[in-house]
């Protein structure tokens, strides 16, 4: 037999064995306190009491759970009043142990879904006013609307800047970090685009300068397409796919309403799910299909390693 205290007590009713407890204090009270020893008694009546008519069924649970909180709060008093001197023989083997709580390993929070990132259409158009008029408003118009009403519209965002100058081009494309750069305005038979100077009239870019450019921006934005909807510009896509993927231009002189059907065609392809060669055959049939020459005018450029 071993010897018990008034902490053996304490810790057994922290781990919340009431039937222990009433056990401790009866071998303590009747030890040392034998006058208070019978209200001891009487709570292990209550107690034991209480546990046959949880196995009957005669009693709730929520009821058997505030009962067991009244009894334990008549142990605690008791314990409390305990001295420090007092001791008992107990069988402290025969307490049985309550296993320690296994940690639960909170289960991890779902990581959110990554959001998908829009593919940027930059449009860019140069219309200065030394040169023939374009339609150029019109076409970024019919763009906006072919993507607006695809099926893929929320997989794209179109962002339009016009009368675009060098230091307007660069900034655009450095800001923007597009996927795909439409170009709609003039090209020189020598294989030049002609943007905006500082007083609004022609400002030519050379076929080198521009190459270069593209292939500094391939390094700096996820660009995988340029569209040059301009006169001659087979020069240029030529030379830009040495660092883009794909490039379309135009082989000739292109009149208005070929070059937006022809941009209208190859972004409700694009906005549908479909990839770059699929939009440019697609884009090319609407030249055929509403009813005007030059299907042969556009070319699509790809490069060497794709």
């Amino acid at each position: 037999m071993d010897s018990i205290n008034k902490t053996h007590v304490d810790n057994i009713l922290l781990q919340g064995q009431t039937g222990e407890a009433i056990k401790m204090l009866l071998a303590l009270y009747q030890a040392n306190s034998p006058t208070e020893y019978d209200n001891i008694v009487l709570q292990s009546a209550r107690w034991h009491g209480l546990q046959r008519d949880r196995q009957s069924g005669v009693i709730s649970f929520d009821n058997a759970q505030m009962m067991t909180a009244q009894i334990n709060s008549v142990l605690r008093h008791f314990a409390s009043k305990i001295e420090r001197d007092w001791t008992a023989e107990y069988d402290l083997q025969s307490i049985p142990q309550t296993p320690s709580p296994t940690p639960v390993k909170p289960e991890p929070e779902p990581e959110p879904e990554p959001i998908a990132k829009k593919k940027v259409i930059l449009c860019l158009s140069a219309n200065p006013t030394n040169s023939d008029r374009l339609a150029t408003d019109i076409e970024i118009r019919e763009i906006k609307d072919s993507v607006r009403n695809s099926k893929g519209r929320d997989n794209f965002e179109v962002i339009y800047e016009s009368a675009i100058t060098i230091k307007a081009f660069r900034r655009a494309v450095l800001d923007n970090e597009p996927h795909i750069i439409h170009f709609s305005g003039h090209g020189t038979a020598e294989g030049e685009i002609i943007l905006h100077n500082n007083a609004n009239k022609g400002q030519k870019v050379s076929v080198q300068a521009l190459a270069d450019f593209f292939e500094l921006i391939s390094d700096v934005a996820p660009l995988e397409c340029v569209i040059l909807n301009a006169c001659y510009s087979e020069v240029q896509a030529k030379a830009i796919a040495k660092s883009v993927d794909y490039v379309m231009g135009m082989n000739n002189a292109v009149p208005d309403k070929v070059a937006i059907g022809f941009a209208h065609t190859v972004y409700q392809v694009l906005a549908n799910g479909r990839d770059y060669e699929t939009a440019y055959k697609f884009a090319r049939n609407n030249i055929a299909m509403e009813g005007h020459s030059g299907q042969d005018l556009p070319i699509l450029i790809k490069r060497e390693s794709i």
